[in-house]
């Protein structure tokens, strides 16, 4: 059964705006009903939720959040699409894998996934559907795992106290937290793992995450639930830029994998000790999503801006126009700035400076190339000829 953003928009079933509900229908030509589904949207200027619930055969209830995104045009106008998230997140009722050596931000990452789900909010930029979530987390005690889920509800707009009921937190630091044991050649479920699938049988979560492999060693809990595994890569499988451990069991079993990583750097630039980079590197159900840029602020992931997609150009055009200005307050105060690396480089001193809005050097660094190849500013040399020194000027070179 096709549904077509626009037709939707055309014949007002979806108002720019509005909220709108309804139920959507698919007759034969003979007038005859073959199919319905409830829905409920609501638009602003430029984006907006669509909620669509049907019954299956057995009568249960299903329900599909997807976000509406639009972009301008070039003759005006906007255009306007689905944005579903089947390409990054996994397939509900299967596990999957969310790997990164150590420190580089899993347990974070996993706690604000299902912090997001426990409130119905946004993981990164994608918008999820509300259910109770476990967590099983092995590796930080419990006022640890407090202090950081505090920065994440505040982040998505509420408290430790709107989770009581709707997040069961479980803290296995310095406990024996084993899942799964070998037992003649077998994996045989543990105490625990028992205790944990009858908690997950009774309070149905939508979402289980057990951080981390291996504190755990194995074992499936028979429910619902999308369950994420946090995974620590071996020595190979982060030279080898792959993110698993060594063995390939973690890859194969798994129907898919993300790998958070520090960002990669061009040559010659300082590593930023605050970027990550989230991949996806395996996704049975459906095609892998572009990598995506994360930064570490106030004890949250929050993506990169610019970092892809149709922000990009504003992205650039943004940090071209901070250079300029910062480039014209400098020259104001007197200050000489460097286009080469140093105490006096453009680029990381304009990064420190509250105007440049969180900009960091490496974008700043790319905004001063385009501005110098546009020769909207240029290179000045100054001083005596046994001593000339070099610093950025704002406009054309004469």
């Amino acid at each position: 059964m096709p549904l077509d953003l626009n037709d939707l928009l055309r014949n007002g079933s979806l108002k720019r705006n509005a909220t709108t509900a309804g139920v959507l229908t698919w007759p034969r030509r003979s007038g005859e009903q073959v199919a319905c589904i409830g829905y409920r949207a609501t638009l602003s200027p430029e984006r907006g939720d669509l909620s669509l619930w049907w019954a299956t055969g057995q009568k249960q209830e299903r329900e599909q959040w997807i976000e509406l995104r639009s972009t301008t045009q070039a003759l005006g106008g906007r255009r306007w699409w689905f944005a579903c998230y089947n390409d990054l997140v996994w397939k509900l009722h299967l596990p999957a894998l969310l790997t990164g050596h150590g420190g580089a931000g899993k347990t974070t990452l996993a706690l604000q996934l299902a912090s997001a789900v426990a409130l119905g909010g946004y993981w990164l930029d994608y918008k999820l559907e509300q259910g109770p979530v476990m967590a099983v987390c092995c590796e930080d005690d419990e006022p640890e795992l407090h202090r950081r889920l505090a920065c994440i509800t505040d982040r998505l707009g509420g408290s430790l106290i709107d989770l009581r009921s709707r997040f069961q937190l479980a803290t296995m630091a310095g406990r024996d937290a084993l899942l799964g044991v070998p037992d003649r050649g077998l994996i045989v479920p543990t105490p625990l793992f028992e205790e944990i699938s009858c908690q997950a049988i009774a309070m149905r979560p939508k979402l289980i995450v057990i951080d981390n492999a291996a504190d755990v060693y194995g074992g499936d809990v028979d429910t619902d639930a999308a369950v994420l595994l946090t995974l620590h890569p071996s020595l190979t499988g982060i030279q080898t830029g792959t993110g698993m451990s060594g063995n390939t069991a973690w890859f194969n079993g798994p129907r898919a994998q993300l790998y958070l990583k520090a960002a990669a750097t061009e040559q010659g630039d300082e590593p930023d000790c605050g970027l990550r980079e989230l991949e996806a590197r395996k996704n049975n159900y459906g095609p892998l999503a572009a990598k995506m840029l994360l930064r570490w602020r106030d004890g949250v992931f929050l993506v990169e801006p610019g970092a892809g997609g149709v922000d990009q150009l504003a992205f650039k055009q943004q940090a071209e126009a901070v250079f300029l200005a910062l480039l014209d307050q400098f020259e104001r105060q007197g200050r000489n700035v460097s286009p080469n690396p140093g105490r006096s480089y453009a680029p990381t001193l304009f990064a420190t400076e509250p105007e440049a809005m969180g900009i960091n050097a490496a974008a700043l660094k790319k905004a001063m190339a385009h501005l110098l190849s546009a020769n909207k500013i240029h290179v000045r040399k100054s001083g005596p000829p046994s001593r000339q020194r070099s610093h950025l000027a704002t406009g054309p070179s004469s």
